[in-house]
């Protein structure tokens, strides 16, 4: 599974301006967790967010968790 074919799936919602898709570990089961950056003014919910995904994503590409953020985090390197 590529985790940028989910994010661009992500991105391909009007509104949202950026996505990361990263895979955590929570008691020893691995999940897919999903963080975006919406255009301002747009209210690009989570809901929302996860039927876009589950309309053109199996099941088992779908993060269970979607996290707004206000911009993405870089390290220093970008």
């Amino acid at each position: 599974m590529e985790l940028g074919e989910i994010e661009a799936v992500m991105e391909e919602l009007g509104g949202v301006r950026q996505s990361v898709v990263v895979v955590r570990e929570e008691r020893g089961e691995k999940q897919l967790a999903g963080y975006v950056v919406v255009e301002e003014g747009m209210a690009a919910e989570q809901q929302e967010i996860r039927e876009h995904l589950r309309q053109r994503l199996p099941e088992y590409m779908v993060p269970r968790a979607i996290v707004r953020l206000e911009h993405v985090p870089m390290t220093p390197n970008g």
